[in-house]
């Protein structure tokens, strides 16, 4: 299957070259390559003269005496406006570097900053180097204003990157956390940060708009991009190259041995179908996909049991018309999930799933939507697993149709130990009693049975029992 993986040809970042012009040893190795990029880039070319003769110029008042310097300072009014009061949470600013804060104001104040006291100001910046940010190892990731901001752990900003038209509208539905991911996948001591960017291209609907997942080193500049453009036939069904990522990007030590690996979830334009890969989070290739005859959802953490590292989703199977729950074995994200052969998937292998199993229908089901789906995977606070499946009903009061959803409850070992259905589904369940359309009542036995409705792939054939694929416990 192809994968696209290409290099960055960006501009260098302004610290980057202020590093280079002050011949710092952070370089290392890179100073000859920026030096190559110099001699073809006629803008970064420029901007490096520009940061040299502020720096010459800079130099020059090293000589000045700093018992004069300081108190002038001292004694001015305030150069720097006051931060406002700004809100908590994921998008709070932090405390900005001082050439930063130095550069705003010679901004906001061009009267009072005579070319005199830029200079002083300039000279203190040089020589309070404390005042400088001497942590460069990314912690953490923000994003605001269509840019992603990355932060050391005393939450100073290293950098920030604009990310493309719409990336605030993605995050305003999805959290900037599910979208992005932090950790040293080489080794070298420096964070590398791992982002699902929204195209700034695309017409279509916001949770379609993310269609590459992007690697950027702690310094800023991209390590890989991969772009997903599968060539798979289900059945006599064929597909274009159209897929887009689902959140969330989870980033994992997979088999425990240093090897950090990138999951995703895909899933086709039309809806379906979906898959869940694996990436080297090293250099961005492809690992191994598992294929599912419908959307898909999983949990942004691995579940950790028994030493082994578990993928836990949950979807929609177009092939038997059911919701489903999947375990997965992180290091066996491959195959395809069980299915007719209308919905099976030309030249790839059955999954070893650790279990799949299929959620009943309710009554409510022959009323629905043709395309019922999984609104969403979590654990609850007692530890259970908790799968929302989800419809759409016609009949609402205003002629509307309705959503109703039904909670399924699993603990560990993956026995149904609970159902709970949603507000709108009991009103609209009563308000169908009463007109005389329904004859079940929502009583113990109604749940009793949805509960008991669940039914495990055995590696052959669906089954009450809870039951583990035999496909994947011959291989254990």
């Amino acid at each position: 299957m192809e994968t696209q993986v290409t290099r960055s040809t960006e501009h260098l970042d302004e610290g980057v070259l202020g590093l280079y012009v002050l011949n710092a040893p952070e370089l290392g190795e890179r100073r000859r390559e920026i030096a190559v990029h110099l001699e073809h880039c006629a803008g970064c070319a420029e901007l490096l003269q520009e940061i040299a003769s502020y720096y010459a110029e800079a130099e020059e008042l090293q000589e000045a005496k700093t018992e004069i310097i300081v108190p002038e300072l001292e004694g001015s009014s305030p150069l720097v406006r006051r931060s406002p009061a700004v809100e908590s949470g994921q998008l709070s600013p932090k405390r900005r570097p001082a050439m930063q804060i130095f550069a705003s104001s010679f901004k906001t104040y061009p009267v009072r900053w005579s070319a005199a006291c830029a200079v002083i100001a300039a000279a203190l910046v040089l020589l309070v180097p404390k005042l400088m940010t001497t942590d460069r190892n990314p912690a953490y990731v923000r994003a605001k204003n269509e840019f992603l901001t990355v932060l050391n752990e005393n939450g100073d900003e290293l950098w920030r990157k604009f990310v493309g038209s719409g990336f605030d509208a993605v995050t305003q539905q999805i959290p900037a956390s599910s979208l992005s991911a932090v950790a040293d996948v080489d080794g070298d001591g420096k964070n590398e940060i791992f982002l699902m960017p929204p195209n700034p291209t695309s017409s279509s609907a916001i949770s379609r708009a993310i269609n590459s997942i992007v690697s950027y080193n702690g310094n800023g500049d991209e390590r890989w991009r991969f772009g997903y453009t599968p060539d798979v036939v289900f059945g006599k069904e064929s597909f274009s190259s159209d897929y887009v990522f689902e959140s969330p990007l989870v980033l994992a030590d997979i088999g425990k041995e240093g090897k950090h690996e990138v999951v995703f979830v895909a899933h086709h334009g039309t809806w379906w179908p979906s898959v869940v890969g694996r990436i080297n989070a090293k250099d961005g290739s492809i690992i191994s996909e598992y294929w599912h005859p419908g959307w898909i959802k999983i949990l942004p953490e691995l579940v950790v049991e028994n030493g082994i590292r578990k993928m836990i989703g949950a979807g929609y199977n177009n092939a038997f018309h059911r919701s489903a729950l999947m375990v997965l074995d992180s290091r066996r994200i491959e195959g395809h999930a069980p299915a007719t052969s209308e919905y099976t998937p030309l030249g790839i292998p059955e999954a070893t799933e650790m279990f799949y199993a299929l959620l009943p229908k309710t009554d409510l089901d022959k009323l629905g939507s043709p395309r019922p789906s999984v609104s969403g995977i979590g654990i609850d606070s007692n530890g259970l697993i908790e799968v929302r499946s989800a419809r759409a009903v016609p009949g609402g009061e205003s002629g509307d149709w309705v959503g109703i959803e039904v909670y399924f409850y699993f603990d560990s070992r993956l026995n149904c130990v609970n159902v709970k259905l949603g507000d709108d589904f009991t009103s609209y369940h009563s308000r169908l009693e009463k007109e005389g359309k329904l004859t079940k009542k929502l009583d113990a036995q109604y749940f009793e049975d949805l509960r008991r409705g669940v039914e495990y792939w055995d590696g052959e054939k669906f089954v009450k029992e809870v039951t583990m694929n035999k496909k994947y416990s011959s291989m254990k």
